[in-house]
C-alpha cells in the first residue's frame, strides 16, 4: 500500500462511521459493508493503492469516471482525500465531473482542501472547480482548509481569489476557524494579505 492509500482509506471508513453513529447502532454493519464497497471494483483499487497504470486501464476498460459509491464519494472525491494528484488529472482526462457533490454538499475541492493536497487543489482549479462553492453547512474549501490547518492549502486558495468573507453555519469565516483552532500560520496568512 503507498502512503497516499492511507488517507483515502482513513476519510472513507469515516465517513461510513459518521454515517453509522447518525443513523443509530444496526448502521455499524453496514459502515462496513460499506467500506468494502467503495473499493470493490478495480477504478477504486488502483485509486486506493495510487496505481496510476490500475486507474488509467479501468478507465479504458469502460469504469465510469464519474460513478457514485458510498456517501456518493466519487474517483475524483477518492483522489482529492488521498492527495493523488496525476490520478486526478487522468479522472478528469475521462470524462469525471468536476462539479459533483457528495449528499452533504462536499465536491472534490473541498475534500482536497480540507486534507491540504495543494497539487489536487491546482489540478482542479485548473480544471474549472468553482472555488467558493459551499457545502450544505456552508463550508467552503478555503473554510475548511483553514479549520483544519492547512496553510498551503489556504495560501494557494487564497491565491487563487477565493472569497475570504465566506462563512459556514455557525457564521464563521476562515479567519475565525483558524482563530479558534489555533492555526496561528494561517491566521498570519490572513493578516499578511490584509496589509
Amino acid at each position: 500500500m503507498t502512503p497516499a492509500a492511507t488517507p483515502v482509506r482513513r476519510a472513507i471508513g469515516a465517513l461510513c462511521l459518521l454515517s453509522a453513529v447518525a443513523c443509530g447502532g444496526t448502521a455499524l454493519a453496514q459502515a462496513r459493508s460499506d467500506f468494502g464497497r467503495v473499493f470493490g471494483d478495480p477504478l477504486t483499487q488502483g485509486i486506493r493503492n495510487g496505481d496510476v497504470e490500475a486507474v488509467r486501464h479501468a478507465l479504458i476498460r469502460g469504469y465510469n469516471p464519474s460513478k457514485r459509491y458510498t456517501q456518493d464519494l466519487t474517483p475524483l472525491m477518492l483522489a482529492g482525500i488521498g492527495g493523488q494528484a496525476e490520478i486526478a488529472t487522468i479522472l478528469l482526462e475521462y470524462g469525471a465531473n468536476i462539479l459533483t457533490r457528495d449528499k452533504m454538499g462536499n465536491t472534490a475541492l473541498i475534500y482536497a482542501a480540507g486534507a491540504g493536497h495543494v497539487e489536487v487543489l491546482m489540478v482542479l482549479l485548473d480544471h474549472g472547480a468553482m472555488i467558493d462553492v459551499r457545502n450544505k453547512r456552508g463550508v467552503s474549501a478555503l473554510v475548511h482548509a483553514a479549520r483544519n490547518g492547512h496553510p498551503a492549502a489556504v495560501a494557494e486558495l487564497m491565491r487563487r481569489g477565493a472569497d475570504v468573507t465566506l462563512t459556514d453555519h455557525t457564521g464563521r469565516s476562515a479567519l475565525d476557524w483558524a482563530r479558534d483552532n489555533h492555526h496561528q500560520a494561517i491566521v498570519r496568512l490572513f493578516r499578511k494579505t490584509r496589509s
